[in-house]
């Protein structure tokens, strides 16, 4: 699913997809709409300090896990403006009722804005059924057309609800992503399967190819083997 060429991929639904494609094998997914509307908002909230064994789940209580990641740990091409944005610091989720809170921490400020032609975005991947398959995609994402937007994504049923649609909150601020949904709008769940990833992808002035770059927690997780994925709660 890569673009032949980099014409192509200037089309904003097709370079986010090539990204996702190359970054974590996502075949059977579209990750981001041309979406207008925006479902994020700066927020206030301030960034805990997470400390714990690397790669390594620690479960706070009942309902409320963390994982903290390798720093420098992003794959891909070294020529990226905002690679310490993708560096996943840590990873939180937590359910508070019928709420469950994603937090993603950064290695650096995120963008207010992207370059022409690029786009980043951060997000997790969900398996509710265990099944091993992909159910959902909660995400943000950062793009040179729409700037930011948040979404949430079935590969499956290809339902997207996004910006006003999204069924909760989103937000960003500083080096923190956070984003807020109801139980019931991933089919209440006892437990899930997960796990976070980042990418960005970049138009290239020196390459015929764009200049892609990610990270993912774990490191060892990949959509077609959730045997790896994280378990929550």
């Amino acid at each position: 699913m890569r673009p032949d060429t980099l014409e192509k991929a200037k089309n904003h639904r097709g370079f986010l997809v090539a990204a996702a494609t190359v970054l974590l094998s996502l075949t059977m997914m579209l990750l981001v709409s041309a979406c207008g509307d925006s479902g994020s908002s700066d927020g206030s909230a301030t960034s805990p300090t997470v400390t714990g064994p690397l790669g390594k789940l620690t479960r706070l209580g009942p309902a409320a896990i963390e994982m903290l990641d390798d720093k420098s740990d992003v794959t891909g091409s070294e020529n990226v403006q905002v690679r310490s944005a993708i560096d996943i610091n840590w990873v939180r989720i937590e359910q508070q009722g019928e709420n469950l809170t994603f937090t993603m921490d950064l290695g650096g400020p995120l963008p207010s804005a992207m370059a022409p032609s690029n786009a980043a975005e951060w997000g997790f991947i969900l398996d509710v059924d265990g099944d091993g398959v992909p159910d959902w995609l909660l995400y943000q994402s950062n793009d040179s057309t729409n700037g930011w937007t948040a979404g949430l994504f079935n590969p499956k049923t290809k339902e997207r609800l996004s910006g006003a649609q999204l069924p909760g909150t989103a937000s960003h601020e500083g080096t923190d992503i956070i984003m807020t949904i109801n139980r019931a709008t991933i089919g209440s769940p006892q437990t899930l399967k997960w796990f976070a990833y980042t990418n960005v992808f970049v138009k290239s002035s020196t390459s015929t190819e764009p200049l892609q770059a990610g990270d993912r927690l774990p490191g060892n997780a990949a959509p077609d083997n959730s045997a790896n994925w994280q378990v929550f709660p």
